[in-house]
């Protein structure tokens, strides 16, 4: 982690709101993510800090640390003790005990079942639009190798299939 101001392209401080999403390389396992459009067009993913526990789809300025292409988010003036991490969560894969998660209330259990409930169609919809690209890109394969049959003879040597 670097400190902030050091990737020119990073800003320091931003406004983010974080989200829910499933972690695709650990299934079963969902994380907490933020997107920020940065100046030169590209967007920024953003993770909370390891002690914060970020509200989700609530916009907050935070600081921002530069990591490699991302960037880890505390929020201004620190992380407030309603906010902070109860217990230190160590990742899977340096401890063979099962990591300590923070309570939730029923409030973000509703909401997290909420979120859950909407992204069910989102991932539908993804995958259909998945399936469609694969389609499309076969159907212009097909498209540029009749075209280059097609093509007219060039020094008089014949194209190398004839359509038929």
């Amino acid at each position: 982690m670097q400190n902030p101001g050091s990737n020119p392209d990073i800003p320091v401080e931003a406004e983010v709101a974080f989200e829910e999403q499933w972690d695709r390389t650990r299934p079963g396992v969902k994380r907490k993510i933020a997107y920020l459009e940065l100046a030169n067009e590209r967007r920024l993913v953003v993770f909370p800090h390891r002690e914060w526990n970020a509200p989700i789809l609530e916009r907050r300025r935070v600081v921002l640390f530069p990591v490699r292409n991302a960037a880890v988010a505390a929020p201004v003036g620190g992380i407030s003790e309603s906010e902070r991490l109860t217990a230190s969560i160590a990742p899977p894969e340096a401890s063979r005990e099962p990591a300590i998660v923070a309570p939730i209330s029923p409030g973000q259990r509703d909401a997290y079942g909420r979120i859950a409930e909407l992204l069910e169609p989102i991932d539908r919809a993804y995958s259909k639009i998945d399936e469609g690209m694969e389609q499309l890109n076969e159907a212009l394969d097909r498209l540029a190798e009749l075209a280059r049959q097609l093509r007219p003879s060039v020094d008089g040597v014949e194209p190398s299939h004839k359509v038929g």
